[in-house]
């Protein structure tokens, strides 16, 4: 089984104390982080699925 994202958007809340635990200037913009680790299959919410756009509704293909 291979690693698993999730992206946290979160973190933007607390934006001072992610600058100062990984050392960030105060002109860095935090926007979100990820994180990184294996899901667990059983958990309820790793089940979600949520609706999604076909790539043709967005992405204009080339070539």
């Amino acid at each position: 089984m291979g690693l698993d994202t999730c992206l946290q958007a979160s973190l933007t809340q607390c934006p001072d104390a992610i600058r100062d635990f990984l050392a960030l200037p105060p002109t860095n913009k935090l926007r979100l982080g990820m994180s990184l680790g294996y899901a667990d299959p059983a958990a309820k919410l790793n089940s979600y699925k949520s609706s999604r756009k076909s790539l043709d509704d967005f992405v204009k293909w080339y070539g």
